[in-house]
């Protein structure tokens, strides 16, 4: 089995894990839901390929073209950020969010006038879904969270304020986050009754607080050994 499925693979058993912790009825056997709408992936899909890995973080901004010293001290599939979506998701946020990005992501001078309104979209996405990664299904169950989810549905529209905190720096930036302790590329702020803050990137968002989630992910080695190893 090639290296990414076999990580989409412990990604699903691992998501699966803590789904049946959080809420079993929520989702049928050999199931897990998708992170954006909900759906059903199937662990059948995942073995067949149906349903790829999802990077967080598109890939054309970890190309060797966009890397620099410190990117180097990571795998692809770190500087990405790893997790699973369901294929309609997957493609919509290919298309409607990763490649009005091209270019955009990795460190370099850019002007705030590159950036369009869906960039506040799609950085509010990957804040998200790199919250799913490691804080799991109870905190994108809390009921604030759909409205993100709304967003990235209509990413011309307007439907919450987090996404006012969404935010691009368009300084030359030299050193990108590579990875964490949990293998992935970004830095939390967690402190009880505020605000969850993630910086990634030059991006950095702000969403629901983690308050009253108590089951994260069991991040699989597959994903946090290759954070350990690059180091």
């Amino acid at each position: 089995m090639d290296a990414p499925q076999g990580k989409a693979l412990d990604l699903f058993d691992a998501y699966r894990t803590n789904l049946t912790k959080v809420d079993a009825t929520r989702a049928p056997a050999g199931a897990i839901l998708c992170p954006l709408d909900f759906a059903l992936i199937q662990r059948a899909d995942v073995e067949s390929k149906t349903v790829p890995l999802e990077h967080i973080i598109p890939q054309h901004a970890t190309v060797a073209s966009k890397q620099t010293e410190f990117t180097n001290l990571a795998a692809k599939d770190v500087r990405s950020g790893a997790t699973l979506t369901c294929s309609r998701c997957n493609g919509k946020k290919g298309k409607e969010l990763d490649f009005p990005l091209r270019g955009l992501i990795a460190p370099g001078p850019h002007k705030p006038e590159e950036y369009t309104y869906r960039t506040g979209t799609a950085i509010l996405t990957y804040a998200y879904l790199f919250a799913f990664a490691v804080f799991g299904y109870e905190y994108i169950f809390k009921e604030e969270l759909a409205e993100v989810r709304a967003q990235f549905e209509d990413p011309d529209g307007r439907h919450t304020e987090w996404l006012e905190h969404a935010h691009v720096c368009t300084a030359n930036m030299e050193q990108p986050i590579v990875a964490n302790e949990w293998g992935y590329p970004f830095a939390a702020g967690i402190a009880r009754g505020a605000p969850l803050e993630l910086y990634f990137w030059r991006f950095r968002a702000k969403l629901p607080g983690l308050d009253g989630v108590k089951t994260a992910i069991e991040i699989p080695a597959s994903i946090s050994g290759a954070a350990r190893l690059s180091g």
